[in-house]
């Protein structure tokens, strides 16, 4: 028979066991919990006219710091920085039309515009009564360039809560044409959370890019110097 001490050692590696697996569910629905996840669909149709809408489905507020639009086509390839964006609280109310970028709550969203907009680099959002051509001559025209397009990338760079290094989200979708008609489609049913730090090198790039800032290319901290007399001298 198994003697008092050997049982007791038993029990208590047992316990811990135990211990360790509750540890570790609570850890994981913690992280889960907490995991920015953004998401970027078009509404309600896959025409160019549909809208492109970018959600904050995080538990914490987002900042958004620069919205891009990659085109790529037969014979061209195309950058937008989209500004002229509405953004939305979870309460259906738009925020002051001028302040474009700024922190969007949790369940709130952007419109950056519709898929045309968006192509054809319009900056419209601010001003949703635009005055467009409207000839059939140039709806021709916009349809024949947006036809010449074969993907749309659009990548959202931000600051989740209160950290300091960006993440991001992006997702691609391509542009195709049937019978005189455009559709435009996403690759996949998911937006790529860029979270990990491999891919929050590449969200920092778009910011470096987009801002030109003195310090480039590695990680902050809150402690980061700031002076920029040190860094003129580099």
């Amino acid at each position: 028979m198994w003697n008092a001490e050997l049982i007791g050692a038993l029990t208590s590696l047992f316990t811990v066991f135990i211990w360790l697996l509750y540890l570790n569910l609570f850890w994981n629905e913690h992280k889960r919990y907490n995991r920015p996840f953004m998401v970027i669909h078009h509404a309600t149709a896959q025409d160019p006219n549909a809208s492109c809408i970018f959600v904050n489905m995080s538990k914490e507020p987002v900042h958004i710091q620069c919205v891009i639009a990659y085109l790529n086509g037969s014979h061209e390839y195309v950058k937008h920085y989209l500004t002229g964006y509405s953004r939305f609280n979870p309460h259906g109310q738009r925020n002051h039309p001028q302040l474009r970028e700024g922190p969007i709550m949790p369940g709130g969203y952007v419109v950056l515009g519709t898929f045309e907009d968006i192509i054809l680099g319009r900056d419209v959002g601010l001003e949703e009564n635009q005055e467009d051509e409207k000839t059939s001559l140039q709806r021709y025209l916009n349809a024949e360039k947006i036809s010449k397009m074969e993907t749309l990338e659009i990548c959202v760079a931000v600051i989740h809560g209160q950290t300091v290094n960006p993440i991001g989200a992006r997702r691609t979708f391509f542009i195709e044409r049937k019978n005189s008609e455009i559709y435009i489609r996403s690759y996949s049913i998911h937006t790529e959370q860029m979270t990990n730090r491999a891919k929050r090198k590449i969200v920092r790039q778009w910011l470096e890019t987009r801002l030109e800032p003195k310090l480039r290319g590695k990680e902050q901290t809150e402690q980061t110097a700031q002076d920029q007399e040190k860094y003129s001298k580099e």
